[in-house]
């Protein structure tokens, strides 16, 4: 019997049900074995572990501080702990769990990493940048933690040196596919002007993932049952309360009509009352957090998928690996990632001529097919009552951006500047969550001084609870680039808030150009700084058509090519039959 085997025995018995993934036998052993042995910190430890995986984290929790009294100077057991409380949202406690990881080994690079994560999570960018920054002489030449540190410097936007030091790791490690993706997705970023440097960076991230992957050969027969629905699978780890569902969520309503059933492939931890709402529109909702890429891969061969589309791209959490193995005859990539996958298995990405004029062919390894004319319907959800502007209330007029501040870099700040100074009597908002810090709000505001701004016209703060609700704080929202906002650019028409966008020579920076024009406000979109701040100093000027904007851009998004799902839905299936025919 487990019982009557000793200490070391019982340690390895479980031990290998918890490497073996049999987390509920690891449970009835470590029952018995605690029973016997309550203070021994090994199954201490093994027990927090076991529970933490099986998703009982307050009694995970329970066994990680009691191992933490047992063994107070070990490092990996505070870094189990800082896990656990992580887990739980007890950001500001996982920080100092795993800061004190380090003070007891200086050498666990990855115990600080997670606890500057934990500060970014906490909302406290300048934290998380001051400890990494503690570590960096440390680190030496560790291309796994300067990946992670340029992450942490990218999310508090310190873009430019973000971009420096994960460029500095994939020299380190040219091997890596984690750095390797992580670099796909920064140049959307930094690189404005050269879309072959983004399409290089991709193809060389398609070489090392398709030689861990090998790439499946391509179906011999793409013979389609005509006698059912078409089967149409997506891939996301975003099925979810998040932006790619509001624009999934229109299509999924109405695509039945059209000869399409969906599968719905969720590769994400959590779900919640999104997920459900998207599972009631499918046919097959299938969440496979945490199984492997070929069990997700055979999941899509059994269910005879006819097209599969990834909705991630390289984005966290994506499973592009599914997609190497060709579970589906035809595959294709959608919203989720402004841009190719760089990968041979991927045959089509929908997009529309705005967004992806004819130039772009040459920069993806995809065929495109384009959804004119727009690839994006959004669906608000909820939707606050209209209120007055804020210069109707104030005499003020405001611009603001709600966006991340990923895509605040340097040429971002000072488009917005050229607009200040082109704009008496007016001042920016910026809201964002991580703006809660008041060392990173006097950061920005110093960035802006720097261009000549005074900085009381620059407020930053935290979003309240119901983002839909800031609008009403906003007269016109100023466009980031060379990444342009989509899901803030839709909320702000749907709350009849004007944007005016630069749109730049990549993807990323036409999505603005794409939805503005999809609602017939293509005269607000700059292909200039000096544009940029004359539209946006015109458009602050004139009282009439910022009040009508305000009133009636709410009914003009619901009867434009963004808010109607039954049109975009024939559009969806006619690119869905094109790609199954292999007609881009």
């Amino acid at each position: 019997m487990a019982s009557a085997i000793p200490p070391s025995g019982g340690l390895d018995l479980i031990n290998g049900h918890i490497q073996a993934g049999r987390f509920e036998q690891a449970k009835a052993a470590l029952v018995r074995a605690l029973a016997k042995h309550p203070n021994d910190a090994a199954y201490l430890v093994a027990a927090s572990v076991t529970f933490s995986e099986l998703r009982e984290l307050e009694r995970a929790l329970y066994y990680a501080k009691a191992a933490t009294g047992r063994m107070p100077d070990s490092s990996g057991v505070w870094r189990n702990h800082g896990t656990i409380l992580h887990k739980l949202g007890r950001y500001s406690e996982a920080m100092q769990s795993y800061l004190r990881a380090v003070q007891l080994d200086p050498s666990n690079a990855k115990a600080n990493i997670l606890a500057a994560q934990s500060a970014l999570d906490e909302c406290l960018p300048a934290q998380a940048s001051k400890i990494v920054a503690a570590y960096q002489e440390r680190a030496g030449e560790n291309a796994e933690w300067l990946a992670a540190a340029a992450r942490i410097y990218q999310h508090s936007g310190q873009l430019a040196k973000a971009f420096v030091m994960l460029k500095d790791a994939a020299a380190k490690d040219p091997h890596s596919i984690t750095i390797s993706e992580q670099l796909c997705s920064m140049a959307n970023y930094v690189e404005a002007d050269d879309p072959s440097a983004i399409f290089k960076l991709h193809q060389e991230f398609a070489k090392r993932l398709e030689t861990r992957y090998p790439p499946a050969a391509a179906w011999a027969s793409r013979r389609f049952d005509a006698s059912r629905p078409t089967r149409v699978g997506f891939l996301s780890p975003d099925l979810r309360n998040h932006a790619v569902a509001r624009f999934l969520l229109p299509l999924l309503r109405e695509g039945s009509a059209h000869g399409l059933d969906f599968y719905l492939y969720h590769t994400g931890a959590h779900t919640d009352d999104v997920s459900k709402q998207l599972a009631s529109h499918a046919r097959e909702f299938r969440h496979v957090f945490g199984q492997s890429f070929a069990s997700v891969a055979a999941m899509v061969r059994k269910d005879q998928i006819d097209l599969l589309i990834d909705l991630a791209g390289h984005t966290a959490g994506n499973a592009l690996a599914v997609l190497t193995m060709r579970p589906a005859p035809v595959q294709a990539t959608w919203i989720g990632y402004p841009g190719t996958t760089g990968l041979s298995c991927v045959d089509f990405r929908f997009t529309d001529t705005l967004l992806d004029p004819a130039q772009s062919d040459d920069f993806c390894t995809e065929r495109l097919i384009r959804l004119d004319p727009t690839c994006h319907c959004f669906d608000p959800g909820p939707l606050p009552e209209l209120s007055k502007s804020p210069r109707e209330r104030t005499g003020i007029l405001t611009f603001a951006n709600f966006g991340s501040l990923i895509k605040q870099g340097e040429s971002t700040r000072l488009d917005w500047a050229a607009a200040l100074q082109a704009t008496p009597n007016s001042r920016l908002l910026i809201k964002h969550s991580l703006t809660k810090e008041p060392e990173l709000a006097a950061s920005i505001r110093a960035q802006f001084a720097a261009l000549g701004i005074d900085p009381s016209r620059i407020d930053v703060k935290p979003p309240i609870d119901n983002a839909l609700d800031g609008y009403a704080e906003a007269d016109i929202i100023l466009d980031t680039a060379p990444y342009n906002g989509t899901t803030t650019t839709c909320e702000a028409l749907w709350m009849g808030v004007p944007v005016v966008t630069k749109r730049t020579n990549t993807t990323p920076g036409r999505a603005g150009a794409s939805l503005l024009a999809a609602v017939g406000l293509s005269d607000l979109v700059a292909t200039s700084r000096e544009q940029f701040a004359g539209i946006a100093a015109r458009l602050a000027a004139d009282h009439g058509r910022l009040a009508h904007l305000r009133a009636s851009l709410r009914e003009r998004c619901r009867g434009s090519a963004l808010g109607d799902a039954l049109a975009f839905a024939r559009r969806f299936a006619e690119a869905v039959r094109r790609a199954i025919g292999g007609v881009a």
